[in-house]
Parts: structure tokens; C-alpha cells; sequence
């Protein structure tokens, strides 16, 4: 039997940043689970790097092509795919990812006009892509024949229609061969690509017990399944090893799971943790995502290792929106007590927030900051509501009872130029709904920018306890501020950034991402160069810092004009 050739890759644009510089844990779980499966009937190699993985085609017979698809690489991994299919159409094309939709009009549209691609993994794939593996050796690699029954776990076309069957997931995820002690990972962690270094990714559990209607997890892997703990301790041992023999500087890991620290391991391996960092000096930060149930767990596993950070990523504070989006939050008491004891440590914590959710409003969006700046929280970080393909606020249902206006913006960072083609990502963001008008989305974009220069650190600390103690309510001040700098007694340079970067909010949304694309293709030179394309709130959060005395001005007399005078006087240092 003739041994069938294998390629799979995760790409990351890196023309100006990289979306995901870590390790690509994914299709190495892929490839060990295929790999135990055939054994040497198949032959897989894993690449990070485009330009690598396009050298090893270019000299190689590779009879299967397989690419991760995700919002920063979706675009990427198409155009590579379409590539390979033009110089070997009778390879065969698979793309794996969440980055995919769920009602059955957008799928046939999709793989219609993506002929190039033979078949889709929306969900977990390591049993999935073995499937079209076996397929591919029993059939003598004939697509066609291949076609012509169901490969569980993954879209395609047979005709005008497409063919799904659904997959089991593993009960027992330990049946996957680790690939970090198969030393699978060792090539990507030595990897230097454009610049840029990759960090450490793990796994533990897969699956969410909650139903964000805005998130992939809401509707499937709803079942929690776990590695062994002892396998994942292994693993980043080995990695602590590895980093140490040769003598590299990998400070930053990551651990994909959903819900971290809500389970009695979670808090067996945050012990583990810290005594690996005790030992080597590894990690020294672990980014993580917390739970948001069994909170006296999480609470006692994040001060186990305090390099954990624990997340409150609210997104909104309002009931109706909660309600609306079935999202469930940690608990502000308990949030409040882990802040408490953030500060005692010199630590800092931080919350995201979601502008434009359904239900959400100008008004409850301006609660939602209040509220989390007057628990003292030390970084707000706010974004768009992006439709993620296949979420059940991007279903066509949502769309109709939200009254959605939606935009397309460039991912920031998210184009790269590869052989005269130029490639753009695109997300699709909500800027109006029944509740928010379109100008409330880009007022509540300025006071993000306001939130992040004036609140976000210890720039403004003595002016934020000020607030407090004077009981002067911040979504009250933050509105007066903007007001202020639209006045003719703001210094110029201050409102001049606010006025630009109104005018770049607006501008910066496509009715379609064709648009978008011939938009920046004609203006490659300056996305190049900053002038089109950045990421707003990041550029004008500096720019207001390099105008610092100008903007501490405009908080000060804000401050003074909601009756705060005698304090400015008593706070020498402002």
C-alpha cells in the first residue's frame, strides 16, 4: 500500500503582528490521533510557517492538504488551499475549524463557492479527519468514490447538495496520543517565523456547561471531557525542560480550556504549576480563561498560583442583556473580594466588555462601565459585537429579531501579501440594533477610547479615587467628558484625535468584504504604513499619552465642572 502524503498547517498573518503566535497544538492532536490510527500508511507533516509548507509542496507529492480555519486566518488558508488545488487537482483539500456556519442555505452557499475545498471540519477533528484519511486509503485516494458516501464529522459537496453526517465526540481524550511528549511540538517551540516566537499552548478539558449565545461552545461540547491531569503536568514539564536544555525564553503559556479552575483538578494542577515554576522559573504567566460556576474553586485555585490571572470578562452587566445572550457571570461580590486582594498583592485586574449586544443599549453599556470602574477594576477592555459564523446571535433568526445592521472591518493585523495576491480578514460586526442606534455604537466607541486613556492603569489613579470619594458617578463624568472635548474650550490637539477617531470608526466598515478588499488593496502602501487599517482604540489610547498634559487637562476641568474643585485643589499631584 502505497504510503498517502500529508501536510497540515496553522497559519497566522505576520505583515505587521501575529493573531496566534503559539505552538499549533491543534493539528498536532490531529496528527498523533492519525498517526496512531495508520501507523505508516500515512506520512504527516505539520508546518506553522507558510513559506516552509509551500517549499515542501513545491518538491514534494503531497496527496492531502489539511488547514486550520479560524476569523485570523480564514482568507489565508483559503487563498492556500485554492493554490494547491490549481497545481494538484487531485489532491485532496480539508479545512478544520469553528470558523463555519450551521443553518444549511449559508453551508450549500459556502461550499459552492468554495469548490476547492473538499471537505470541512466544523468541530473537533481528530476523529473526523481520520475518517476522510480512511477513506482516501480504501477508496485508492479517488475523490469521487470517496463522495460517495458520508465522511462522519465533515461537510462536502455531492452534486448540488452537501453531505453531513454527524460524529461521536471522544469520551476518553486520553486515546490521543500526547504530542508534546512525542516531541512532535519541539520544531515549533525552536521556530522563529518573521520575527516572531512561539509560546506554549496546552489542553485539559474540552467542552462548556454554559450557553453564550455569542460563543462556538453554546452549541456544541456542552459535554465536559478531561485529559488525564497527570498527562498535562508531563507535558509542561517537558516543555519546562525543553525550554531550559536549550536555553530559551518562553515566559508566557497558554491553557485552551473554557472554564479553568471550576474543577477539583484545576486546582491539583495550579499546585503542580507552581512548583514548576519554583524549579525552573517557568512559567511566568499562564493566560487562562476562568469559570464562571463553582466559584469558591476557582477562587482557591487561582491563589494557588498567582501567575493565573483570574478573567471577569462580563461583557455586559445588564439583565436583559444577559438574559438575551443566556450569558451567566461570576458573581461582583466575590469578584470584588478577589480584587481586594489583587491590590493587597500589587496585582492588577482587568474585564472585557461588548458593545452592542442584543437588548444592549447606550444607556446600559454606560451602567455596565460605571459599575466595573467603581468596583476599581484596573483595565476595561471593550469591544464590538462580532457574528461569529455559526453562533446562535449570527443565525439569520437573531438577525431578524434584532433588527442587526451589520459592518465589515479588517481583523486588525490581518493581511498579508504572497506572490502578488493580496489577503485581507474580515470580521462582521454589529453596529445597530433595535435598542442602539448606529450613532450610539460610535459615541460609545469614543467613550471606550476615554474609559482606556483616562481609567485604564495608574495614569489618572488619584483623579478615579477622587471620583469615588466625591460619589460623582463615572458614566456621568465620562458623558461630560466627551462633551467637553466637543466644546470650544478643549484644547486642540484633544479634540482633534477625538474628531479623527470618530471619522476612522465610521470609516473603517464595509457593506461587504469585497468592498473592504478593493478598498485596501488600492491603498496597500499606507495599511503598510499605519495610516488605514489599525487597531483605533490602540492608536489613539497613544496618542492621547503623547498628548498627556493636554488630556489630563480635559479630565481635570471635567472633573471641576461637575462641582469637584475643592478636591483638585487637595490633590497636588494630578
Amino acid at each position: 500500500m502505497k504510503q498517502l502524503n500529508v501536510v497540515l498547517g496553522d497559519f497566522s498573518h505576520t505583515t505587521k503582528l501575529m493573531a496566534n503566535n503559539f505552538v499549533p497544538l491543534n493539528i498536532s492532536l490531529v496528527a498523533s490521533f492519525s498517526r496512531k490510527k495508520f501507523g505508516a500508511n500515512v506520512a504527516i507533516h505539520l508546518f506553522k510557517d507558510v513559506k516552509k509548507m509551500q517549499q515542501f509542496i513545491a518538491h514534494n507529492a503531497v496527496e492531502v492538504l489539511g488547514l486550520s480555519h479560524y476569523i485570523w486566518n480564514s482568507s489565508l488558508s483559503l487563498y492556500l488551499i485554492r493554490q494547491y488545488k490549481l497545481s494538484n487537482p487531485n489532491g485532496t483539500t480539508v479545512l478544520g475549524g469553528p470558523h463555519f456556519f450551521k443553518e444549511d442555505k449559508l453551508i450549500l452557499s459556502w461550499l459552492l463557492k468554495h469548490p476547492y475545498v473538499d471537505f470541512v471540519i466544523d468541530s473537533e477533528g481528530e476523529v473526523a479527519f481520520s475518517n476522510i484519511l480512511d477513506k482516501l486509503i480504501s477508496c485508492g485516494h479517488n475523490i469521487k468514490k470517496c463522495k460517495e458516501t458520508a465522511a462522519p464529522g465533515c461537510y462536502f459537496l455531492q452534486g448540488d447538495n452537501f453531505v453531513y453526517a454527524p460524529e461521536k465526540y471522544l469520551v476518553n481524550l486520553d486515546e490521543i496520543p500526547s504530542p508534546y511528549l512525542a516531541g512532535l511540538l519541539d520544531q515549533f517551540l525552536l521556530e522563529n517565523i518573521d520575527g516572531y516566537e512561539l509560546y506554549p499552548l496546552f489542553e485539559h478539558t474540552r467542552g462548556c456547561p454554559f450557553q453564550c449565545t455569542f460563543c462556538r461552545n453554546s452549541i456544541e461540547n456542552k459535554k465536559m471531557r478531561a485529559f488525564s491531569t497527570e498527562r498535562l503536568i508531563n507535558e509542561i514539564k517537558y516543555v519546562a525542560n525543553f525550554v531550559e536544555q536549550h536555553s530559551l525564553y518562553r515566559p508566557v503559556i497558554m491553557l485552551a480550556d473554557q472554564n479553568f479552575g471550576m474543577y477539583k483538578s484545576d486546582y491539583l494542577i495550579a499546585k503542580e504549576l507552581k512548583k514548576i515554576q519554583d524549579k525552573f522559573n517557568f512559567p511566568q504567566k499562564v493566560i487562562i480563561t476562568t469559570g464562571k460556576g463553582n466559584y469558591q474553586n476557582v477562587l482557591k485555585t487561582v491563589n494557588a498560583f498567582p501567575s493565573i490571572k483570574m478573567s471577569f470578562s462580563v461583557q455586559s452587566l445588564d439583565g436583559n442583556v444577559l438574559a438575551a445572550t443566556k450569558r451567566k457571570n461570576f458573581p461582583l461580590v466575590l469578584f470584588q473580594q478577589y480584587h481586594n486582594n489583587a491590590r493587597e498583592r500589587d496585582e492588577h485586574t482587568s474585564s472585557e466588555i461588548i458593545v452592542g449586544l442584543p437588548e444592549d443599549s447606550k444607556a446600559k453599556h454606560l451602567a455596565t462601565i460605571n459599575t466595573l470602574l467603581t468596583m476599581g477594576i484596573d483595565y476595561i477592555i471593550p469591544f464590538s459585537f462580532m457574528l461569529l459564523p455559526g453562533t446562535p446571535v449570527e443565525s439569520s433568526i437573531a438577525r431578524k429579531q434584532y433588527s442587526y445592521v451589520t459592518k465589515y472591518r479588517l481583523v486588525p493585523g490581518g493581511f498579508s501579501e504572497i506572490n502578488g495576491s493580496k489577503i485581507f480578514e474580515t470580521e462582521e460586526i454589529v453596529v445597530s440594533t433595535s435598542t442602539l442606534l448606529f450613532d450610539d455604537y460610535v459615541y460609545l466607541r469614543r467613550i471606550h477610547l476615554l474609559v482606556m486613556g483616562g481609567f485604564n492603569g495608574s495614569v489618572f489613579y488619584e483623579l478615579r479615587r477622587l471620583l469615588l470619594e466625591t460619589k460623582i458617578r463615572f458614566d456621568i463624568y465620562l458623558q461630560n467628558m466627551n462633551s467637553f472635548c466637543e466644546s470650544d474650550g478643549c484644547p486642540v490637539r484633544i479634540a482633534d484625535t477625538l474628531k479623527e477617531f470618530s471619522s476612522k470608526a465610521k470609516k473603517e466598515l464595509f457593506e461587504s468584504p469585497e468592498q473592504l478588499t478593493t478598498y485596501y488593496i488600492e491603498r496597500y502602501p499606507d495599511l503598510l504604513n499605519d495610516r488605514i487599517g489599525e487597531n483605533l482604540l490602540q492608536k489613539y489610547v497613544y496618542q492621547l499619552y503623547t498628548e498627556v498634559q493636554d488630556f489630563a487637562e480635559v479630565m481635570i476641568s471635567t472633573f471641576a465642572r461637575l462641582g469637584g474643585e475643592s478636591r483638585v485643589k487637595d490633590c497636588q499631584d494630578i
